[in-house]
């Protein structure tokens, strides 16, 4: 396969196709499509996407939505209130500062897997002197997201002494300085040094892999290649096509984002079922479209699941990348991909003889099969009676503005099971509208299982009503929306919360593996909600461990805590009731915060040990335990309620300063005792007020 050169005779013709494809692949209603996911970054949201964007150098502010955000000393638009008006923002990968390596990803897999997958979006080069570029990832979803080297790497490959993307399986980088063509720094493979190219770079892992594939013709120096066109995938063949120059400059010097009616980038990829894909790109000065690169990548193991994202980065000299106008992800026609649409109008998932006709194509889910409830085929409500057997799938996705609810007559279950990788539960945005999806029926989990809910407007709650039995299996619940679970979590399995979003336990748990929140909030409202207390729950810097009790004491599970959580308002925190923790508790790192919402009221009986506590929220806190924690006490709001010295913590062997600080809260005492002297209280900006203990007081 020779790719004709970019700016050959007849590229009208195809320039038209390409775009007849990009304006399909935007109406998700007239495709025959399973997975569409939508986000033109115009708010300073974006659900879904990771919001501990990787900032890998730790230089400049790393990723931003610019939609209303005050602009910093090294974005072109310092000195003005912001970057964009609200509501007309980009993602903006990098600002005009050297050496940065910033990367983020979006959470929910694609189906990839006999899928034809069709990627386009927008970007912005500007402002700078031509730093290094943009990459758009792809890596195998069973994978712990971590980017890949910084410079010319650009995130995605090796280089010398820094492995590659984990789990990659292709980037294409936007390449505006030149090296990811380059097989300097140890990368593998490549035609050398290629100013403003488009080039693709294949699977990899650690140092192995990331072989250059093909590349167009730089303004500059050798010649692209298309290597997967003969032979060997990754070596010039001899036979294997050159590959033409850009028709026009990918970035632009001055200082303001270009003109988006006559100076856009617009980019599509499409990956067929054959692993066949083509990368186009659309230029504002013509405004038509041109096949750069058709890629080979048959010979190479396709992941069942994808995820995908962009990496950035500036090196030696500076330019700003933006991503935004919108970013389209589709996944259609593959086999293994069952979609819903209730034909018979008996709403029966069953092995009826005329049940397989509830699903297009008239066939029932073959076993580990993709399934798909969305509002392609369907346009109201849909309450589905799994009946006949238990159903053994894969990944299940819901979409649109109708709702499903999937129930059973016949006490049949759900298995999450897949030859390979995880399984997952998915809910993505639609662009026809959204809605709350329920599975009432139990789960079982005979591989690991992520359950991502993407949505946050109201009423989009993805409730998981029935039992969901682990297996012994990891329970990953993540996505920026709220997802309950409030049936009975039982065996040997973890949970980890990810994302920036909400999870509810209300069931009576008996899990006995870990838990861990690393994103977002858990919220718990059953004494028993994280399982057995034999494994203890972790929640780190960034997170909350949310009670919802009513008058609840929850189970002696040994907690550590870390860092202010969401919002700054706890990695503990008591939102509703007068509740107690008994478990002990370690405060992580440099400290915890423990937050207790008005109204509401937290007895933490157990042992509090580690380093310093923050207290927040206008309730009270109350400190039972003999508590061995050496830090700081710092009351920044409500009260806290303690009986005894040791209540606070070691006390200090000497006389220590704000060892215990009144910032705008109140310390009460419910019994009388006196203060160790060597505690010495400091009080805030905010003031404060003590309760009737007998203290030594040293002032600051």
């Amino acid at each position: 396969m020779v790719p004709p050169r970019p700016n050959s005779v007849g590229r009208f013709g195809k320039a038209l196709e390409v775009f007849l494809l990009f304006i399909g692949a935007v109406s998700f209603t007239e495709l025959r499509g399973q997975f569409t996911y939508t986000e033109d970054f115009k708010n300073n949201t974006a659900p879904g996407w990771d919001t501990n964007f990787f900032n890998d150098q730790n230089i400049g502010p790393g990723i931003r939505l610019t939609s209303g955000a005050t602009p910093n000393a090294n974005d072109p638009e310092f000195g003005g209130p912001q970057i964009d008006p609200t509501g007309a923002g980009w993602m903006r990968m990098t600002t005009i500062l050297n050496d940065q390596s910033n990367a983020t990803f979006f959470s929910t897999p694609i189906p990839s897997a006999g899928n034809k997958v069709s990627i386009s979006f927008g970007f912005n080069a500007f402002g700078g002197t031509g730093a290094d570029g943009l990459t758009f990832f792809l890596y195998d979803a069973a994978t712990t997201f971590s980017p890949g080297a910084f410079g010319g790497s650009i995130g995605y490959a090796n280089r010398t002494g820094v492995d590659g993307m984990a789990g990659a399986y292709v980037g294409v980088s936007l390449d505006v300085f030149g090296n990811f063509s380059n097989p300097t720094e140890d990368r593998n493979g490549g035609v050398g040094f290629a100013p403003n190219a488009v080039v693709v770079r294949g699977p990899g892992t650690g140092q192995t892999g990331y072989d250059y594939l093909a590349g167009t013709t730089g303004s500059s120096g050798p010649t692209g290649r298309d290597y997967t066109d003969s032979g060997s995938p990754t070596a010039f063949d001899g036979t294997d096509g050159s590959v033409g120059a850009l028709p026009y400059s990918m970035a632009f010097s001055g200082a303001n984002r270009p003109n988006q009616t006559t100076q856009y980038r617009n980019v599509s990829l499409v990956l067929d079922e054959a692993n066949q894909m083509s990368v186009s790109m659309q230029f504002g000065e013509d405004g038509l479209w041109y096949e750069l690169l058709n890629v080979d990548l048959s010979s190479f193991a396709r992941p069942d699941q994808l995820r995908f994202g962009y990496s950035s980065g500036t090196g030696g000299s500076t330019q700003i990348y933006e991503v935004g106008n919108l970013l389209t992800i589709n996944a259609t026609a593959g086999t293994g991909q069952f979609i819903w649409d209730n034909d018979t109008a008996n709403s029966k998932w069953g092995t009826g003889v005329n049940d397989p006709v509830n699903w297009a194509g008239n066939t029932n889910p073959t076993l580990k099969a993709n399934v798909i409830f969305n509002s392609t085929y369907i346009a109201t409500a849909q309450n589905i009676d799994l009946t006949g057997s238990d159903k053994v799938v894969k990944n299940v996705y819901f979409g649109g503005p109708n709702s499903y609810n999937l129930s059973t007559t016949e006490a049949r279950k759900l298995i999450m099971d897949a030859d390979t990788g995880l399984t997952t539960i998915s809910v993505v945005s639609d662009v026809a509208g959204n809605a709350a999806h329920t599975i009432a029926v139990d789960v079982q989990m005979n591989k690991n299982l992520q359950v991502s809910n993407n949505l946050t407007a109201p009423s989009t709650t993805l409730t998981l009503s029935g039992n969901v039995d682990t297996g012994g299996n990891i329970l990953e619940t993540t996505g920026a929306g709220t997802t309950l679970f409030s049936g009975v979590i039982s065996n040997t399995g973890s949970i980890n919360k990810t994302g920036s979003g909400t999870t509810a336990l209300s069931g009576n748990n008996t899990y006995t593996g870990t838990t861990t929140v690393s994103g977002g909030t858990l919220q718990i409202s059953n004494a028993n909600a994280l399982g057995s207390t034999a494994a203890g729950t972790t929640v780190q810097s960034g997170a909350t461990l949310a009670l919802a009790g009513s008058g609840t004491t929850f189970a002696a599970e040994a907690l550590t805590i870390t860092g202010t959580g969401v919002g700054a308002a706890g990695a503990l925190r008591n939102t509703a009731g007068n509740n107690t923790w008994t478990g002990n508790i370690t405060l992580g790192g440099a400290g915890a915060t423990v937050g207790v919402d008005s109204g509401s009221a937290l007895n933490a009986s157990g042992v509090v040990s580690g380093t310093a506590l923050t207290k927040t929220g206008a309730g009270t806190l109350t400190l039972g335990g003999t508590n061995t924690y050496t830090g700081a006490t710092t009351v920044n709001q409500g009260t806290v309620a303690i009986s005894a010295d040791t209540n606070l913590g070691v006390a200090p062997g000497a006389p220590t300063a704000g060892q215990l600080t009144l910032n705008g809260g109140t310390l009460q005492n419910t019994a009388s005792f006196t203060l160790n002297a060597n505690r010495g209280i400091a009080l805030g900006a905010a003031g404060g007020t003590e309760g009737d203990t007998t203290v030594g007081v040293e002032r600051e």
